[in-house]
């Protein structure tokens, strides 16, 4: 190998340098460096004379190429392509370039390779010698380290030659630095590998070659500044230590290297800033003179200062975090000197400032450093200092501001956590008490109880503490029923840090009775951290799984809401799942034998056993496990035991999630009597249906389901001429009450038997038939998987032909549903909401065909309503409602001619067989056709909400339909009220209409459909300002009735805003003038009201309006209660116009400028007319109650007025003078020159 060596480099040492360079195996490298050690010296020697000749001939082709071609990029490859010249082959590149690059890495491997060879030598003269000669050859190749950007591995071997140079402490190191410390620098930056950090760590101590001062090394410097903001380096050991070290270099480095850790503080993570405190603390540790100054005063007394007038709480933690780096390292030489001397003089002030965010920070500060003093003082200056400590945390505890006193709490607990020791022990008794019995009793804050319960929870990791804390647990227990959720979670938490201590039994914090009902009532954090601390108690799992069940047991019969919410829990606080399905087999097995006591302690059992099931339902395994246990017989056998619609349903429930395997074929019969056989009335039963049509999905039977409710409703549509529609007021098979057959024990079998026997015999149920059909319809589209599944049904559009059909039945029999109008509406609401979802079947997005579909509807329900209510009306003028007393009188003769009838009024015949000129019927009629109303535009309100209403023409007849139909129904109720029997249902349907109505217009308003809900609008508003005269004709032609509309006065009023807005926003679309009958009378009725109210004696009052005064006349009273006053008082002239001018000053200044352009075309029109009463009253509305009104802290409305009105307010002025000429009475001629001046005021301001 030698002799070959030798004659390579006599022949071409160029190629030989090139053929090394070209070496990738490190098989051949080793092999190449095990060679060189068998060499001789002298041909050591002559292989160092052709690594120098060949190191010298390439470097200046490199240098000589790069400046020949400088500024011409477009004339060679560039330094990349040259040097990937010899992997690619890429033509077009310099060879000779090339060459020079080959060379150079075949030199810089060979010259690896003799140091590392002569490295390993134990002579250090050779060591040194070969040093001498290699040392030119390296010096050239870092000399052209920038030359050799575009090879980075070449770069790489070159700087590892430096970086070995620099270790071994060879002579000439100094000189390998410039180039290679920022070339690795850049290289770390980069990559971001922890193996370049440490190379760079390796050389830290060659930055001491650098003068900082020098303003040629400003790269370097930038290298190094953005090292301290590098993840790379803060992550790793070697960085922070680096990063440090840099802070020993030079004070103004020193000081930028601060700047720059500053800046980072606000936006670090806590693992950054926790690097820069350890980074920090190593920097002052090794500092020494002018940069030990600068990292203490610009460094960390800025920090502090940093930390306690930070405006942001983030801003303060993280610089503390910082600090912290000092802190947890006091016990060090010299540094709890250097953390008094620093924050001595900036702490104790700002613990006193007035600022409670100051104060707040400085006590976080002084938690954190606490026991603040100077080791090298004498005892009594340290026990002075710390005296002083005390006395500060005494008055901090009784700051003014909660979160001052929160954080003294929290300080307090953390030091005697901390520091029982040195704590005199009559200080520590002294904080104690005074936590426990005033801040845990702080009401002005939740905050400060919060704290207290969390410090104490903290101190109770100090043992010393339990002797203390134990007389004071009685007085904690009343946090249990605090009113804010997290003091009683925390509380919650307390008990569960104390349980597993023996000094401190739970018990003596809580009553058990207390925990009960909390566990029963409260929120699930509350309950889930009960359950688990009560589970060691009623469930434990280290005894046996029958004696744990009855401990359950046992809890569920002293509390069944808190052993329904315990079994809840249960699972999820660790309870195992094989001793949950064995507390269920107990549960059944208590239910069906009736071992406990009472009928609602078994309830109690049956609500513990749903919760569990309900728990287990999340896993696939626990629900087949359930199934097996509960067979379809055990679930027949509760059933059997069910007292009530309650009951049963509850089982249901359980049975729908628990999916019984065996045994179902007589659950299976059940759910048919419930679904086909049963009637059910919302409130009795409907959880109970709602359970078996989710048990029947689940089956896979729903589509059965469906075609026996079209078929049911078929049936009962099929000749409606000779199946009169009617539904009896009460029935032995509804769900709420239990027939004589349904005795306890009896088996199913036989109640089927005697109800179908009831259902053949009493044609009356199968009448109503169409009702149960429908209402189960609309409940199985109240459930997401029912309704799912219904319209993924291939029989919903035959159920939607059905459900119209019935719908159209129920509007053209005017006697169907009289008897009990609770359930009328039922076929007519799933009609629409079944059209509305399957409008809304694609995934929310609306088709065109279904789009027409639903405004069908909308159209036909509007016609079949107005066709009932013209019917209606034209009963009602045929048959006159008799008096109260008359009805009092027949109801007294009636109860005489029969005792048992009075027994059997609930269950009293069909009214379909009454005449049908009585009142009686006449009042079942009129109930039943507003309930048919009132739904009618609820669920046009829903359409419109869900953006089914499309077409302009559409949404007019809807408005005008709800304006209307609301408008017929409070005036047609006025007369029925006054009935005792169905006072209360008639209220609440009138009242339900107007509220739908104004929904209405709200929905309007909001979609951006200006004018469409000004028509509602109107109509609310005339019925809100009912006046005397209205309630006394009523009274006049039915003695101790009430109008409606006063009825629905405060619901009204709840959605004036919204109304005011839909008729300002109308007022804008209107092109021509005005008649004065074309407005209103609810305007009319203001104009006259505001007359009213001008007189001498309260023109003062008017033009200053308080604000509390307005707040008073929009509180909304029961309506009964407001309706009665109004009745005895005729009506509150001033509370109207009041809550409007209220209404107006508060609201947008657009709608104040609507209703002002309104009542000055109405004041037009009224001067054309001669009305000069109502001219006078709009007037002073607009000029002195709206426009020139004082409100409170000086307020003014501000409205600009356009040519337009400013010509009509000249016109009226023009008016009212030509009015005053006419002869007129006294009172009303200074009327209107009063109202006349004020116009002029209006004309004057806006000219200004």
């Amino acid at each position: 190998m030698e002799q070959k060596v030798l004659q390579e480099l006599e022949e071409s040492s160029e190629k030989f340098f090139a053929r090394i360079g070209k070496l990738r195996s490190r098989a051949e490298k080793a092999a190449l460096q095990s060679a060189l050690t068998k060499f001789s010296k002298s041909t050591l020697a002559r292989l160092h004379e052709a690594i120098l000749q060949q190191t010298i001939a390439a470097t200046n082709l490199l240098q000589e190429s790069s400046s020949s071609h400088a500024g011409c990029d477009d004339s060679r490859p560039s330094l990349k392509e040259c040097c990937s010249s010899h992997e690619d082959s890429a033509e077009g590149t310099d060879k000779s370039f090339s060459d020079g690059f080959m060379i150079l890495r075949g030199c810089a491997m060979l010259l690896q390779f003799c140091l590392t060879t002569t490295q390993g030598s134990c002579n250090p003269s050779t060591l040194s010698c070969s040093s001498e000669i290699l040392l030119p050859s390296l010096l050239r190749m870092h000399d052209s380290l920038v030359v050799l950007e575009a090879d980075s591995k070449l770069q790489d071997s070159i700087a590892g030659l430096c970086e070995l140079w620099w270790h071994n402490g060879l002579e000439g190191k100094q000189s390998l630095i410039s180039q290679s410390l920022p070339f690795l620098l850049n290289k770390s930056l980069d990559s971001g590998r922890k193996a370049d950090v440490k190379r760079v760590y390796g050389l830290r101590e060659a930055l001491t070659l650098f003068d900082f001062q020098d303003e040629s090394i400003e790269d370097l410097k930038r290298l190094l500044i953005k090292v301290v903001i590098t993840p790379s380096y803060l992550r790793v050991t070697e960085g922070c230590r680096f990063i440090a070290f840099l802070f020993s270099l030079s004070e103004q480095l020193v000081k930028e290297l601060i700047v720059i850790v500053k800046s980072q503080i606000p936006f670090s993570r806590r693992s950054i800033l926790e690097a820069y405190g350890e980074i920090l603390y190593k920097a002052w540790k090794t500092a020494t003179e002018g940069c030990l100054h600068e990292i203490e005063h610009s460094g960390i007394q800025s920090l502090i200062e940093c930390a306690l007038y930070a405006a942001l709480k983030e801003l303060s933690a993280a610089v503390r975090i910082v600090l912290d780096g000092f802190v947890s390292k006091r016990t060090e030489k010299g540094v709890e000197a250097m953390l008094f001397r620093l924050h001595e003089p900036l702490l104790f002030r700002a613990l006193q400032v007035a600022n409670s965010n100051v104060r707040r920070n400085a006590l976080l500060l002084l938690v954190d450093v606490f026991p603040l003093q100077d080791p090298d003082a004498c005892k009594e200056e340290k026990e002075a200092m710390l005296e002083k400590q005390f006395n500060l945390f005494e008055k901090l505890l009784l700051d003014v501001s909660p979160e001052v006193r929160s954080v003294a709490v929290e300080g307090v607990c953390r030091i005697l956590r901390l520091f029982w020791e040195i704590v005199p022990s009559s200080a520590a008794v002294k904080y104690l008490s005074k936590l426990v019995e005033d801040m845990a009793w702080d009401l002005s804050s939740p905050t400060v109880r919060l704290a207290v319960l969390q410090g104490l929870v903290y101190l109770l990791e100090n043992p010393l503490s339990h002797a203390v804390l134990r007389p004071l647990l009685p007085k904690l227990a009343r946090l249990l029923k605090d009113a804010d959720l997290r003091v009683r979670v925390a509380a919650v938490d307390f008990l569960l840090a104390i349980k597993g201590i023996r000094a401190l039994p739970f018990h003596k914090a809580a009553q058990l009775e207390s925990l009960l009902v909390l566990l029963a009532t409260d929120h699930s954090s509350v309950a889930t951290r009960i359950t688990r601390l009560l589970m060691p108690s009623y469930f434990p799992s280290n005894i046996q799984v029958q004696d744990a069940c009855l401990r359950c047991l046992a809890l569920v019969k002293r509390n069944p809401e808190a052993g329904a919410q315990f079994c809840r829990y249960a699972l999820s606080e660790g309870a195992s799942p094989s001793s949950l399905m064995e507390l269920i087999g107990v549960f059944c097995n208590v239910i069906i034998s009736s071992t406990v006591d009472g009928t609602e302690t078994q309830e109690g059992v049956l609500g513990a056993l749903g919760a569990v099931c309900h728990s287990m339902v999340t896993e696939e395994k626990l629900k087949s496990a359930m199934g097996e246990v509960l067979t379809g017989d055990v679930l027949i056998a509760l059933l059997e035991w069910a007292p009530s619609a309650d009951a049963r349903s509850k089982i249901m429930r359980i049975a729908s999630i628990s999916s019984p395997k065996t045994d179902v074929s007589k659950l299976v019969k059940y759910c048919k009597q419930v679904v086909m056989e049963r009637s059910s009335t919302p409130g009795t039963g409907f959880q109970e249906v709602r359970a078996v049509h989710a048990l029947v999905l689940l089956w896979g039977g729903f589509d059965d389901l469906l075609q026996a409710l079209i078929v049911s409703l078929q049936s009962s549509t099929a000749e409606p001429s000779l199946r009169p529609l009617v539904m009896p007021s009460s029935s032995n098979t509804k769900r709420g009450k239990r027939n004589k057959h349904e005795k306890k024990g009896m088996p199913i079998s036989s109640q089927q038997e005697n109800l179908s026997s009831t259902v053949t015999s009493d044609q009356s149920v199968h009448d109503c038939t169409i009702f149960e059909s429908a209402w189960q319809v609309e409940n199985l589209l109240a459930e997401d998987k029912t309704r799912k599944a219904i319209l993924e049904s291939p029989s919903s559009q035959e159920l939607f032909s059905c459900l119209r059909k019935a719908a159209k039945a129920v509007f053209d029999n005017p006697m169907a549903g009289i008897g009990n109008p609770t359930m009328v509406h039922t076929p007519i609401a799933a009609y629409t909401k079944l059209s509305l979802y399957l409008a809304l079947e694609q995934d929310g997005e609306l088709s065109r065909p279904a789009e027409e579909r639903s405004q069908t509807v909308m159209e036909e329900l509007m016609e079949w309503t107005m066709h009932m209510m013209e019917k209606f009306s034209s009963a009602l003028e045929n048959a006159p409602i008799a008096s109260p007393s008359k009805r009092k009188n027949k109801s007294k003769a009636k109860s005489k001619n029969s005792v048992a009838s009075n027994t059997r009024a609930h269950q009293q015949e069909p009214l379909a067989e009454l005449p049908s000129n009585t009142s009686q019927s006449m009042m079942y009629k009129a109930l039943r056709t507003f309930k048919i109303i009132t739904s009618v535009i609820k669920l046009m309100a829903d359409a419109v909400a869900l953006g089914l209403i499309k077409t302009p023409l559409l949404q007019k007849r809807l408005a005008s339909f709800a304006a209307d139909s609301t408008s017929w129904s409070l005036v047609n109720a006025s007369s029925f009220l006054d009935d005792k029997s169905s006072e209360k249902e008639m209220e609440s349907c009138i009242q339900a209409t107007a509220t739908h109505a104004a929904k209405l217009t709200y929905l309007f308003a909001k979609s951006g459909v200006m004018g469409m809900g000004s028509v509602i609008a109107h109509s609310l508003l005339n019925a809100l300002s009912a006046q005397k005269s209205n309630i006394q004709k009523t009274s006049s032609c039915n003695p101790g009735s009430i109008p409606a509309a006063i009825i629905c006065r405060p619901l009204i009023q709840q959605w004036l805003p919204d109304l005011l807005i839909a008729v300002a926003s109308e007022v804008d679309t209107k092109e021509s003038k005005l008649t004065l009958q074309a407005f209103q009378p609810w305007i009319s009725q203001l104009a006259s009201e505001a007359y009213q109210s001008l007189d001498a004696s309260s023109d003062q009052n008017t033009n200053s309006i308080s604000e509390n005064s307005l707040e008073d006349d929009l509180i909304l009273g029961d309506s009964r209660t407001i309706a009665s006053e109004e009745a005895k008082l005729g009506c509150s002239d001033a509370h109207f116009l009041t809550t409007i001018v209220g209404l107006l000053h508060r609201g947008d200044v657009r709608v104040l400028k609507g209703f002002v352009q309104l009542f000055i075309e109405f004041v037009r029109a009224a001067l054309d007319n001669h009305e000069y009463r109502n001219v006078a009253g709009a007037l002073d509305l607009v000029c002195s109650k709206l426009l020139l009104c004082r409100l409170p802290l000086g307020r003014r409305p501000s409205v600009s007025f356009g040519i337009t009105m400013v010509e009509d307010l000249e016109a009226i002025i023009d008016g009212i003078s030509l009015a005053l000429q006419s002869a007129l009475d006294k009172e009303l001629c200074q009327k209107l020159e009063s109202t006349k001046q004020l116009v002029s005021m209006i004309l004057v301001e806006n000219s200004l």
